[in-house]
């Protein structure tokens, strides 16, 4: 899983119901060998399914925090923001 997979999915809302059914949709695919994808993309698969099931599909990982698709009210959101605020405010 490369690092801004994992991130990204950190930021899913912990109470998100549609990550469950993508990770149950990507195993059901996977049972049936119906995947074009290599088992290491599998987090990548799985971020972008999700994204692509928000009410814009296709937007950028960098633009779903701003449309709140991503959560910034957990503890790592926050910091990720607070990093950010200041990063860019140089």
């Amino acid at each position: 899983m490369s690092e801004s997979q994992y991130f990204s999915k950190l930021l899913v809302p912990d109470d998100d119901m549609l990550m469950p059914i993508v990770e149950q949709v990507l195993t059901d695919i996977e049972s049936k060998q119906l995947q074009k994808y290599l088992s290491a993309h599998r987090p990548k698969a799985q971020i972008h399914t999700w994204l692509s099931w928000q009410s814009s599909p296709g937007t950028p990982m960098g633009l779903a925090i701003t449309k709140n698709y991503f959560s910034t009210h957990q503890q790592i959101g926050k910091y990720f923001v607070e990093w950010l605020t200041t990063l860019y405010k140089s």
